[in-house]
């Protein structure tokens, strides 16, 4: 299988495995968004690097346009904890 066929063909599983996750993790999911509810965050930082990065873009479209919470991404390798 090529490689490009193999991207393609990830893309595509997708919106089922979204699904998936969705439905095998409602309940900590509702837990999490109740929390964030009732803590009313005025901004939300995510932090990744690589393939998580891609994935804090989405996260940052999820809080901003959906959940109305304004966001902004940052780079976790680049600071000292």
């Amino acid at each position: 299988m090529n490689d490009q066929y193999y991207m393609l063909s990830e893309i595509k599983e997708t919106p089922d495995i979204i699904k998936n996750i969705f439905e095998s993790n409602i309940e900590p999911i509702k837990e999490i968004a109740s929390k964030i509810r009732n803590y009313n965050p005025r901004f939300s930082m995510l932090v990744g690097r690589g393939s998580s990065d891609n994935a804090c873009v989405y996260g940052q479209y999820v809080f901003e346009f959906l959940v109305k919470i304004s966001s902004f991404l940052s780079t976790g390798s680049l600071y000292l904890f």
